[in-house]
Order: structure tokens, then C-alpha cells, then sequence
């Protein structure tokens, strides 16, 4: 099983060094990790179809 990580705070952390308030910051975050999943969920399902494996990756947003 395959387990993909975004550690939203570690993000945040990094734009606020570089100038982001901390809402900017919080939002751009949020938006990362919902177009990760999504992205995770469409390209799992694609490979799902393609292959007869017996469980799927697993993804996660911290």
C-alpha cells in the first residue's frame, strides 16, 4: 500500500516565512491538500480500472 503525505502545517509555516499572513496562509493550505486529494482520488480510480489489484493506496492530508 502506497501512502502520499501533504503536511499542511509544515506549509503554512514555510509561507508565512516568506511573507503570507497567516489567513493567506491557512487558506492557500487547505486549497493544496482538497487539490491533492482530488487528484489522488481521480488518478486512483483510473488505476483501479486499468488493474486488478487487491487494495488500493492509501493518501493522506496532516
Amino acid at each position: 500500500m502506497s501512502i502520499i503525505t501533504f503536511d499542511t502545517h509544515a506549509f503554512v509555516k514555510k509561507l508565512k516565512a516568506v511573507g503570507f499572513t497567516e489567513e493567506q496562509a491557512d487558506v492557500f493550505a487547505n486549497e493544496q491538500a482538497t487539490l491533492i486529494e482530488d487528484m489522488a482520488t481521480k488518478h486512483v480510480s483510473c488505476c483501479w480500472k486499468k488493474t486488478s489489484r487487491k487494495s488500493k493506496p492509501t493518501f493522506a492530508v496532516t
